[in-house]
């Protein structure tokens, strides 16, 4: 396997590797789709496609996501606005508390509603005439997306940011950069107090644990809360205020050294 450490048309060539390999998997190839946010089953065990169930070691005081959500955004009520990526949302933020969020997004590289609008027993039509929520049909590594978003919001800041594209994650190129570089994306969008849940793909379990290592240094204390579960490659990250302006980084050496990097041509 190579990981790829280079920026040079990265954003370009991921669009293009993981727009095609969606148009080959097939639009409904996924393993979950529109998910919700924390589920049981008859015998009160969470179901495996739940948010839940992906990122409870984040937050392992609490039983479930919205919990901890509604709690450490609650001077947000009413006011808040979240985003899943990778997704629509439509059953995601129908499990919060009614009117909690003021808008919610959900950005998908593939749309899985049928023609009258409705997926899984949830009506986008009826959901989006209660509360405010779009839907935006595109790539992640596409600025345009970040564009439409910015319209939709007004160019405000975000305080709930999700993404957990289980199998979709395959599609994204092994490039660590990129990556990276979506994640500080992400981090920038977010309100002081405001939180993200990031599975990361396969590939970054090399490193993943010691920028994890780094975020929870005493140094970042009062700026980060991070929780990282190894198992699921789960990863939340709280921003306790805005000093702050990107997430700190790994040097390139210790990059290279732990995917045993010695080409000069990745730099």
């Amino acid at each position: 396997m190579e990981i790829r450490l280079d920026g040079t048309n990265a954003m370009r060539d991921a669009r293009k590797i993981t727009t095609e390999t969606d148009r080959q998997k097939g639009r409904r190839d996924y393993a979950y789709v529109n998910s919700t946010l924390d589920t049981t089953d008859e015998f009160g065990d969470w179901v495996e496609g739940s948010f839940f169930n992906t990122f409870h070691k984040t937050i392992e005081e609490y039983d479930s996501l919205q919990e901890y959500i509604e709690n450490i955004l609650k001077e947000k009520k009413g006011e808040a606005v979240g985003i899943e990526f990778g997704g629509l949302g439509i059953n995601l933020f129908k499990s919060f508390t009614p009117g909690f969020f003021k808008q919610s997004i959900g950005v998908s590289l593939s749309d899985y509603r049928t023609e009258d609008g409705s997926l899984a027993g949830a009506s986008c039509k009826e959901y989006k005439d209660s509360r405010k929520h779009d839907i935006i049909i595109g790539n992640i590594f596409d600025k345009d997306i970040y564009e439409k978003i910015n319209k939709i919001i007004e160019n405000k800041k975000v305080d709930f940011i999700i993404e957990r594209m289980y199998g979709g994650l395959d599609n994204v190129p092994e490039n660590y950069l990129i990556v990276m570089a979506i994640l500080q994306k992400w981090y920038g969008m977010l309100n002081q107090g405001g939180v993200m849940f990031v599975e990361m793909p396969p590939f970054t379990i090399r490193v993943i644990q010691d920028w994890v290592a780094l975020l929870q240094k005493s140094t970042y204390k009062n700026e980060l809360d991070v929780q990282f579960d190894e198992f699921r490659n789960a990863l939340r990250i709280k921003k306790i205020s805005n000093t702050l302006k990107q997430l700190p980084k790994l040097k390139l050496q210790e990059i290279k050294k732990a995917y045993n990097i010695k080409s000069k041509t990745y730099e």
